[in-house]
């Protein structure tokens, strides 16, 4: 089974999942808007920006990525994201 989303149908703001299994979720943010320090314990990461600008923490790393880069980690870790310009990214929660 093959599973499809277009990516320009969800809100340019906001979470929306896409897939359960792994689970996926596309991330809106408009420039200057921030998700503070929170852990997603026992999953591992991928965050894939589609489009935009943020820079990602990851307990004390902090990377700036813009659109077409991604990043895998360690849900353990304080994860905050702050958004340097209108944003959308993939988001996908593997557990480990």
């Amino acid at each position: 089974m093959i599973q499809t989303a277009t990516l320009a149908e969800f809100d340019a703001d906001g979470r929306t999942p896409v897939f359960e299994d792994p689970y996926t979720v596309h991330l809106g943010l408009e420039a200057g808007d921030s998700i503070p320090p929170h852990t997603h314990p026992g999953q591992s990461i991928l965050f894939a920006v589609q489009e935009g600008k943020l820079e990602l923490t990851v307990d004390e790393a902090t990377a700036t990525l813009a659109g077409g880069a991604c990043a895998n980690f360690d849900g353990d870790a304080d994860i905050a994201v702050e958004a340097l310009e209108d944003t959308r990214a993939l988001v996908v929660f593997a557990d480990q």
